[in-house]
C-alpha cells in the first residue's frame, strides 16, 4: 500500500523523517482520523469522517 494511503499502524513512528529541530510523538489514537486543527488554547481537534465526529485531544500538563 502506498504510504499516502497507509494506516497509522502500518507506519512505525521511527520511520517518519523530520527536519532538524522537529520532533514527533503520539498524542492519541483516533480511528480513521482525516483532519486536524489546533485550537487557540492548545486543544487539538481531530475529525473522523467515517464516524462523523470531531474529537478534542488535550495533552497532559507538564510534570
Amino acid at each position: 500500500m502506498p504510504r499516502c494511503f497507509a494506516q497509522a499502524s502500518d507506519l512505525p513512528i521511527e520511520e517518519i523523517k523530520l527536519p532538524p529541530g522537529f520532533k514527533i510523538e503520539l498524542l492519541a489514537r483516533v480511528e480513521n482520523a482525516r483532519q486536524m486543527a489546533l485550537g487557540a488554547k492548545g486543544t487539538l481537534f481531530v475529525g473522523s469522517m467515517q464516524a462523523g465526529k470531531v474529537y478534542a485531544v488535550q495533552s497532559k500538563p507538564p510534570g
